[in-house]
């Protein structure tokens, strides 16, 4: 799975669904996570740009599983 966004337009605001690798463990995370957002909707950057290459499927968790 590569990293992927989606706009949604409601009629009282813009819903982002956002999948990326990203971990938000307390507010300045949680910061992060909404200035990549906000720089996704304005078109100032890419998941592309952001995570360049990434992809995260069955081999990758196989491999993370060996290591537990």
């Amino acid at each position: 799975m590569k990293p992927r966004w989606q706009r949604e337009c409601l009629s009282w605001a813009t819903g982002v669904d956002l999948v990326a690798p990203l971990e938000v463990r307390n507010e300045t995370e949680l910061e992060n996570v909404t200035d990549l957002a906000n720089r996704l909707l304005r078109g100032q950057t890419t998941l592309e740009n952001e995570f360049p290459g990434y992809a995260y499927g069955r081999e990758q968790w196989l491999q993370e599983q060996d290591k537990r």
